[in-house]
């Protein structure tokens, strides 16, 4: 067992380098999955070989805590192999968002008549409904399924208020226009606060990965004061 944890304090150093070197930045993200992909693989292989040492009663304990601290690093290790894949692709899929949101913009700043506003709208909502059909080929990971639902759903409400608000225009209903500015307005903190709780989530992660390091520790040294 002792020889098991100096081996993985060894391995690991190369893990905690992945972890350091980890980002999201896309002309550096194909390296980092490469890295991150290593090192979920070494945590898996490290957490094999410790659960193929038999342990006598006493290390019994100590064992079991060594496995949890394990698999906990590595369900990270793979949950970031996950994020470094997802955030590329979804990046990709609203490429497009941010220049047909501009060309709206400057349109309807020129735009003179409600028809031309409308139009602008129209333009902008087949730009969000295409992000949003991309967004559905994409499998995220498990951390930010929620928060990719919820993009989703954001858009899709999007593209009805936009439809809402051409009508609108197109009437001279300006209830119904103040009513789908709103609407349109309110999906933003609706998106923010889901993918706040996906950090949260892994944020969570990372402090079990802490706790159950410390339980291993207070383990080990109980089982040595017992020893001698």
């Amino acid at each position: 067992m002792n020889t098991t944890g100096r081996t993985f304090a060894g391995d690991y150093k190369g893990v905690a380098r992945a972890y350091q070197l980890f980002t999201l930045a896309p002309d550096k993200s194909a390296q980092s999955l490469k890295r991150l992909q290593a090192a979920a693989r070494k945590l898996t292989t490290l957490r094999i070989e410790l659960q193929q040492i038999p342990a006598p009663k006493p290390a019994r304990r100590l064992r079991t805590r060594l496995i949890a601290f394990y698999r906990q690093q590595e369900a990270v290790g793979y949950e970031l192999v996950g994020i470094t894949r997802y955030v590329p692709e979804l990046t990709a899929a609203e490429r497009s968002l941010a220049p047909a949101s501009a060309k709206m913009r400057t349109t309807l700043a020129s735009a003179t008549t409600p028809e031309k506003q409308a139009a602008a709208l129209a333009a902008y909502g087949q730009a969000v409904s295409g992000t949003a059909a991309r967004l559905r080929r994409i499998k995220p990971p498990p951390l930010f399924a929620a928060s990719h639902r919820a993009q989703i759903a954001s858009l899709r409400h999007s593209v009805a208020a936009l439809g809402a608000l051409q009508q609108a225009l197109r009437t001279h209903d300006r209830a119904r226009v103040q009513k789908a500015v709103n609407g349109l307005q309110s999906l933003g903190s609706a998106k923010t606060a889901t993918s706040r709780t996906a950090v949260a989530a892994y944020n969570r992660h990372v402090v079990q990965i802490r706790r159950l390091g410390a339980a291993v520790e207070k383990e080990r040294l109980r089982l040595n004061r017992v020893l001698g």
